[in-house]
């Protein structure tokens, strides 16, 4: 019986929490909606064959999401032409063409701009739903599927109802996201895609890295999510709710600890697809890095003998316990009569003597944005270099670094 209270008191309080919070009949009810399909049609201007060519994309890409009936919209108006000619009388009977189309609940209207040019491809599109009708101007970087359906997805459920919406805002930037979603390059998409759409150059970094932060959110935000709860397991939580004391039965005993190994194995799920994601935007970020961001302009007036001769950052990392990605930055000096000392008074100060500083001024279009103290090892003065790492928003500021005084810390012989 004490495993029993051990099993129930961990996990209850958990379960317990977000059932009140109502959490769980939301997700329900949004499954609820998303499981009823919804009819989607893509058309292009009477007689506009480009634009007609571009839809097989659009077709392709939304035929693989669930919830959602394709519509041949390519050959509309043909199709309506013979429904429209046999309502005039002019078709013998037997050979009258019968409308019996599903209609569809959002018609998105696609004209396809600067038709014959390389990308960026330019499309006017009018989406119109139930909700209302959505007129937007998309800049693609690409026609790839990713790209599209970052493009699309957003303004398209703007256009119908709110209960509705998760079968357009899907993804590890949206609510309706699944463990899927970060596992796989699908999220790193996603982020990548926006950002494009929202940034470029520099500022496509700083953008990445910021969607990146926002994604890792999510997924911390899950691991107490227990998904998937079934009808019974709702209805022992809110007994245990009412009754913390009450008596339970074997099969309670079993409900919980099934609930309690899901809710491990989905952090445990969590956790390893979190880490590849951080992975994976590391190596993008790292790609995107070209070689007029990474070089970083510096002064090289000395002060006393000490000097800057050279500043740049060398790749992007993403380790466990920071929040976003950051940008590693190398910084090389020479302080040619400087004599380091190390006094062997306690391990404190053996420590501190061992670690010497100097200071920087990140600057950037507007003048000082940050100070920074770059502590240095022997081996880092030995080699007259040091290594550090600075934040997304450093780097979108931070054009250029000087030394400042105090530079470092020195200690003289006698101390």
């Amino acid at each position: 019986m004490s495993r029993f209270r051990n099993v129930r008191s961990g996990v209850v309080a958990c379960v317990a929490t977000i059932l009140a919070s109502g959490a769980l009949i939301a997700r329900d009810a949004q499954a609820k909606a998303a499981d009823e399909p919804l009819a989607l049609m893509f058309i292009a201007p009477a007689g506009d064959s480009h634009s007609r060519g571009f839809l097989a994309l659009l077709v392709a890409a939304y035929s693989k999401r669930a919830g959602l009936v394709l519509l041949e919209g390519a050959e509309r108006d043909r199709i309506q032409a013979e429904i429209d000619l046999s309502k005039s009388g002019m078709v013998a009977e037997d050979s009258q063409v019968r409308d019996r189309r599903i209609k569809p609940d959002v018609t998105v209207e696609v004209r396809l701009l600067d038709v014959g040019k390389p990308p960026p491809i330019r499309l006017d599109v009018v989406a119109q739903g139930p909700a209302g009708r959505e007129a937007f101007t998309v800049t693609l970087a690409s026609s790839q599927e990713a790209d599209l359906l970052a493009a699309f997805d957003e303004p398209i459920a703007r256009t119908v109802p709110e209960g509705r919406r998760g079968l357009f805002l899907r993804g590890c930037l949206h609510d309706a996201w699944a463990l899927a979603d970060p596992q796989g390059d699908r999220c790193v998409d996603d982020v990548l895609a926006r950002c494009r759409r929202e940034a470029a150059g520099r500022d496509l970094l700083v953008c990445v890295g910021r969607q990146a932060a926002e994604v890792r959110k999510r997924v911390l935000a899950a691991r107490d999510d227990p998904a998937d709860a079934t009808p019974e397991e709702r209805a022992l939580v809110a007994r245990l709710k009412q009754d913390p004391k009450g008596s339970f039965s074997d099969a309670d005993r079993r409900l919980l600890e099934g609930m309690a190994k899901r809710s491990q194995q989905r952090k445990e799920d969590l956790r390893k697809a979190l880490d590849r994601f951080r992975e994976r935007i590391a190596e993008v970020m790292g790609g995107l890095l070209a070689p007029e961001f990474r070089v970083i302009s510096f002064s090289d007036q000395s002060i006393e003998t000490f000097r800057l001769t050279g500043a740049g950052f060398t790749g992007v990392r993403w380790s466990a316990h920071e929040a976003s990605p950051s940008f590693q930055m190398t910084v090389k000096f020479t302080a040619p009569d400087r004599r380091w000392t190390r006094n062997d008074f306690g391990t404190i100060r053996k420590f501190v003597d061992q670690l010497r500083s100097f200071g920087l001024k990140g600057t950037g279009p507007h003048g000082e944005v940050f100070d920074i103290r770059l502590m240095t090892s022997e081996a880092h003065r030995a080699a007259g270099s040091v290594d550090t790492v600075i934040s997304t928003d450093f780097f979108a500021r931070m054009t250029s670094i000087s030394p400042y005084e105090p530079m470092y810390r020195t200690e003289s012989e006698s101390d």
